[in-house]
């Protein structure tokens, strides 16, 4: 695939508005909520994560129709899950050497920090089944996407499963155009 300058530009200003998102938010200070009340940061993040997940299902969509495998699928999880388990061991190897009895596996691989990339790896997943199912039984996505939507409602939000719920419409999306 040639390199789109168009989605580099994109991605470019997408990642600028998160540092500058973060920066509004973490900038006043931990555990200050006035973060809240800034109109920068209520359109910031009205659209950065959704605008994310746009691309990253629209390169998904991409490369699963011109090689159509499950081998796409097992690449881009493999490639995500490098750096989560790299950042987890690097950012908690202190803690493991001075706390033991304090680390936690779900702490330092699947908390907070990284969530967007275990989005990333969930829509993948789950678009990657989306399309084997639709091919296999002539359902169309579009179904598959409302039904996911309607089943993660159901979830309740413990372990980080409201982002999931808010970014994989947006990823799904973009697989199924």
């Amino acid at each position: 695939m040639q390199r789109n300058e168009y989605l580099d530009i994109i991605k470019g200003i997408g990642i600028l508005l998160v540092v500058l998102g973060h920066s509004i938010q973490f900038g006043m200070g931990f555990g200050n909520e006035c973060f809240w009340d800034n109109p920068l940061f209520k359109i910031i993040y009205s659209f950065h994560m959704p605008l994310f997940m746009l691309i990253s299902g629209w390169l998904y969509w991409y490369s699963y129709t011109n090689n159509g495998s499950n081998a796409v699928c097992i690449k881009r999880c493999k490639t995500l899950l490098y750096p989560i388990f790299i950042y987890g061991i690097l950012v908690n190897l202190p803690i493991l050497l001075k706390h033991p009895e304090e680390f936690s596996i779900h702490e330092a691989f699947f908390k907070a920090h990284l969530w967007f990339l275990w989005s990333i790896i969930i829509a993948t997943c789950v678009s990657n089944l989306m399309f084997h199912l639709s091919s296999k039984y002539n359902i169309k996505e579009w179904i598959f996407i409302i039904s996911i939507c309607i089943i993660m409602m159901l979830f309740n939000d413990n372990w980080f499963i409201a982002e999931h719920k808010f970014v994989l419409p947006y990823f799904n999306r973009c697989c199924s155009m």
